[in-house]
């Protein structure tokens, strides 16, 4: 009986859900898509992944069941919302692909665009017998606006394709324009100005995105430039910043589409012929239609319209148009776009939000194994996944440790090009002299030397009297950020990691770092069950993280100081794997130099900027590509840092 009334309610109300649900999704995607730039948790990823997906199936499905619906004479009104979902199909400004392998895909969008198209003129042409003429047109209007957004979404799928846009660059050449751009600007270097700076440079980003072989032509006013390096750290970063989103506009957005000459004509015309629809409408006889189809109606079409004005308003405001009005010198309108985007906040949007991801094995492995959550987690197979996300955190990187990082960084980069790409801590091992020492610990395989070094530096960071000093904590909390991100990259995005991945070494020196806390530290028998807990806790433990930052470091400590005590009984009566034992002895060798290298602390932060700048130039493009749609990453700006470093012009001599 149930079953009855609910097709019975669906057969008299599913297409108007579907329709409003469509129109919805729209809304959501154009208002929440552009977040996933700047911060993206998983939480916004799964839903913007949903949405996304059920925006095209949803006006898929709609357009089938309207072909059914219309046949009713009381229904006939619903043609009318067949060429909307068209402009449904078509999408939003904010997103066209989710993710990189949908540029991939834009002739099998193609087809489906022409199959839809054609659907959508038999059921419009089925209905024109005996319709009004001011609905037909009215019609026939949001119909040809549907197919052009339709053509244009499926045309910058094609633009964002990195083949593509490797083709082009080939095609057109590589330009640099920064050193006319520095001569335009006037005043202090804020993003505003900056925005404009990375514009000019952009051939360049593209180019190292999609194939390093591509040679920059020289700027034309080399010899009177100011080159990148001449900048501040923070100006170098908030311009690879902002280089980096502007490439999340192209890979992700209808950014390639838009700002050309057919694009601004598309806004213009799409939204002066959805103006004229939205008039004919109005003057349509209504008679006999249904009121609730009529008040959808109404809903689709002033919807559109306020889309369209958005998408005009979006465009008018885009950073993209400022370097159009600075590249044709309207600098009137320059000025006066720049102003209200200041006022409005415009360019934050576009920043990197600062955060990096934390992973810490002696957190990990001083954890209670025996509760309820790592026992559920284990029995259903997804053991793993529960340590990579609930004791994993973020770290908000604080000002001071950013310039530490970013410094060095850059010192590496001017002294040693061939460091940046190629040295795994050698650089800084050779001018601390204690390359012959240490180099076992660096020429091993890549992740066995990240977990060699990640335990060592947390044995330091706690045992070492460097590391305790007070005027050493801005370099301690940079290095034990730098160790717990690459070792977050090792663990749970391996794709951002060269080499081929190794994570039996991972999970053995895991199993060896528990045992040894249960033999040694852990104050709870081993073999206490958790199933007596309260189940308020339990919950509350399953639903939370359990981050590096906010506990354990008492444990963390005190499973340090037991590695470091009894590395001699390790190797006899525990047998740890290697990797653990090549930590525990790197970490031993490190502090037995504390009286020599008076910089120890430096050197190991060294260490771990250089293993950054490796993995950032030795990961392939297309998983930097694919983490601009997650937030991005801070191996990214290192990446594109060295590549924009590399290929301008310096400050000369004298100047």
């Amino acid at each position: 009986m149930a079953g009855g009334l609910v097709g019975l309610l669906w057969e008299e109300w599913g297409i108007q859900v579907l329709v409003l649900l469509s129109f919805m999704l729209q809304v959501f995607l154009l208002t929440f898509a552009g977040i996933r730039r700047r911060k993206a948790s998983a939480v916004l990823r799964l839903v913007l992944w949903l949405a996304y997906l059920l925006a095209d199936s949803t006006a898929i499905y709609a357009l089938g069941c309207i072909s059914v619906t219309s046949r009713s004479l009381e229904h006939r009104l619903v043609v009318f919302w067949a060429p909307f979902l068209v402009l449904h199909l078509g999408g939003q400004d904010t997103i066209t692909a989710y993710a990189l392998e949908d540029n991939r895909l834009w002739l099998r969008h193609l087809l489906t665009m022409v199959v839809q198209v054609l659907w959508t003129a038999y059921i419009v042409y089925k209905a024109m017998a005996g319709a009004d003429t001011f609905l037909l047109l009215a019609t026939m209007f949001m119909f040809i606006v549907g197919v052009v957004k339709y053509g244009e979404r499926t045309w910058a799928l094609r633009c964002s394709n990195m083949a593509n846009i490797r083709s082009s660059l080939k095609r057109t050449g590589v330009k640099n324009h920064l050193c006319g751009q520095l001569q335009g600007i006037k005043g202090d270097l804020d993003q505003e100005n900056l925005l404009l700076l990375a514009h000019s440079v952009f051939d360049i980003s593209k180019a190292y995105m999609v194939d390093s072989s591509v040679e920059v032509a020289p700027s034309p006013s080399d010899d009177d430039s100011t080159g990148l390096v001449s900048f501040g750290w923070k100006e170098i970063c908030t311009l690879v910043e902002l280089e980096l989103s502007l490439l999340y506009d192209i890979l992700y957005t209808k950014a390639a589409v838009i700002h050309t000459w057919y694009g601004l004509f598309i806004r213009v015309t799409a939204l002066s012929t959805t103006l004229a629809a939205f008039l004919l409408f109005q003057l349509s006889i209504k008679d006999g239609f249904s009121e609730v189809d009529i008040t959808v109606s109404y809903i689709l079409v002033v919807g559109a319209l306020l889309l369209e004005i958005a998408s005009v308003l979006r465009s008018i405001g885009s950073t993209w148009t400022c370097d159009l009005m600075h590249s044709r010198k309207w600098h009137r309108l320059l000025h006066m776009a720049v102003s209200l985007r200041r006022c409005v906040g415009a360019q934050s949007y576009r920043s990197w939000s600062g955060t990096i991801s934390q992973y810490n094995l002696l957190h990990l492995c001083t954890r209670d194994t025996m509760d309820l959550s790592s026992k559920l987690t284990k029995k259903m197979g997804l053991e793993d996944l529960w340590k990579e996300v609930h004791f994993s955190g973020t770290l908000s990187m604080s000002s001071d440790v950013r310039e530490l990082v970013f410094m060095q960084i850059l010192e590496i980069m001017e002294s040693s090009e061939d460091a940046v790409r190629n040295e795994r801590g050698g650089w800084v091992l050779r001018r601390s002299g204690l390359y012959s020492d240490l180099r076992w610990s660096i020429d091993a395989d890549y992740h066995e030397s990240i977990l060699i070094w990640s335990i060592a530096t947390d044995i330091v960071i706690v045992c070492g009297e460097q590391a305790n000093l007070e005027e050493s904590a801005s370099l301690r909390k940079a290095t034990s950020a730098l160790s717990n991100y690459i070792l977050f990259l090792l663990v749970a995005l391996p794709s951002m990691l060269p080499g081929p991945l190794r994570r039996n070494l991972y999970e053995q020196t895991c199993n060896d770092l528990v045992d040894i806390w249960h033999r040694h530290g852990s104050t709870e028998p081993r073999d206490q069950a958790s199933f007596g807990c309260n189940f308020v806790h339990t919950l509350k433990k399953l639903f939370s993280k359990d981050s590096p930052n906010s506990s354990r470091h008492r444990e963390r400590e005190k499973l340090a100081r037991i590695l470091l005590s009894k590395k001699h009984n390790l190797q006899t009566n525990d047998s740890p794997g290697r990797t653990l034992l090549l930590g525990i002895q790197l970490a031993d060798q490190l502090l037995s130099k504390e009286s020599d290298v008076p910089n120890l602390l430096q050197v190991i932060f060294g260490v771990w900027v250089e293993t950054l700048c490796h993995a950032a130039n030795r990961c392939s493009r297309d998983s930097h590509a694919r983490q601009l749609s997650n937030g991005g990453e801070l191996t990214s700006i290192v990446w594109l840092m060295s590549g924009l470093v590399g290929c301008l012009p310096k400050r000369q001599p004298g100047l």
